[in-house]
């Protein structure tokens, strides 16, 4: 819960709703990334939490903050609004606003307290994406960003190695599927492009409505919240009606 004048991480049960801890943070400005649940097999998973303030990791059991990176900001701070990913040892986060500006950081997992300039490891302050999520895939970082560009980037050294237009506006997270990546866009469509050291477009489509919402994959089906309709493409079930979309606004 990161707001202008409070800030705060809370653990509650599941199963009872009972709060279990509860962790101040520092407060700049309202931020929406997603926290995440980092395991890396040590037995020690962290909750890693992005926002203006910098990046932080939190013990999962009593809130304890194990370590912080402070985000510093050439001009105003930028808010987070995609979330935060890990691979490689690495933590990646992008930040921005609605004037442009962008700040994408790499930062270096395994250090305590608070992290100095050397946990940096590699930013950028053009192109990359505002309001959609990153990728990986093996040493390749990925995104799309709010302008329709999609790039591929060398996860850990942040080298460029192909940009495209695929033109439109973007809202929607990307998703990757069996190393395809799947985006769309404000205008109704989605592209597929494979994710590789090559730009390659494998499919273009439209759904004839705004696509807000990131796409979901469940039981090899593929689901589009569209503005008016929910789309799920697969192989349909033996009973599966011929048009189960959903009538306008429900």
């Amino acid at each position: 819960n990161d707001q202008d004048g409070r800030a705060e991480v809370v653990a509650i049960d599941a199963a009872t709703g009972k709060l279990l801890w509860q962790a101040a943070r520092p407060a700049f400005r309202a931020c929406y990334s997603t926290p995440f649940v980092l395991d890396d097999g040590s037995g020690k998973p962290e909750l890693i939490v992005a926002s203006t303030a910098g990046l932080a990791g939190y013990d999962l059991k009593d809130g304890k903050e194990h370590w912080r990176w402070k985000w510093t900001f050439a001009r105003s701070p930028l808010r987070t609004v995609a979330s935060p990913i890990a691979a490689g040892g690495l933590v990646f986060a992008n930040s921005g606003d609605g004037a442009g500006d962008r700040h994408t950081v790499a930062v270096r997992l395994g250090g305590k307290g608070e992290l100095g300039d050397s946990a940096l490891v590699w930013e950028s302050k053009k192109l990359f994406s505002y309001v959609p999520t990153m990728l990986t895939r093996g040493d390749l970082l990925f995104f799309v960003n709010d302008g329709g560009v999609a790039a591929c980037h060398v996860a850990q050294s942040g080298e460029n190695v192909w940009t495209h237009r695929i033109g439109g506006n973007i809202s929607a997270s990307p998703i990757l599927v069996d190393g395809k990546i799947y985006a769309a866009t404000e205008e109704g469509d989605v592209i597929v492009f494979s994710a590789d050291r090559q730009y390659r477009e494998l499919a273009r489509n439209s759904l004839g409505e705004p696509i807000i919402a990131t796409p979901a994959v469940a039981d090899n089906r593929l689901y589009i919240r569209g503005r008016d309709h929910l789309y799920c493409f697969g192989q349909p079930s033996p009973n599966a009606a011929t048009d189960t979309r959903s009538p306008r606004g429900k």
